[in-house]
């Protein structure tokens, strides 16, 4: 497809073609507004509640069985705990 402009003759790629009309696309309100409802209804979705929970108790079980890991956590309750500072900053946030 060309589209002609008063002082010379442009030609326009298909993947100029395609990014304005995923811009036109991505401009409509319906679009953002379905795209946010079938968001919504995925994460609340028990499917993906629990593919979500198993994914953390793995990376959770995996970060608890690493010795590293471990040391690392065991030091950082050993800081908190011993530094008053740190201590009443941790406990404010939770």
């Amino acid at each position: 497809r060309q589209q002609l402009t008063s002082k010379s003759s442009n030609i326009i790629s298909p993947e100029e073609d395609a990014k304005r009309i995923l811009n036109d696309l991505l401009a409509s309100e319906n679009l953002r507004t379905t795209a946010s409802r079938i968001a919504s209804s995925v994460i609340q979705s028990p499917p993906f509640q629990n593919a979500c929970r198993a994914l953390v108790k793995n990376i959770w079980d995996d970060l608890a069985s690493d010795p590293e890991t471990t040391t690392q956590l065991v030091t950082l309750v050993q800081t908190v705990l011993q530094n008053e500072r740190v201590y009443s900053a941790v406990k404010a946030m939770m």
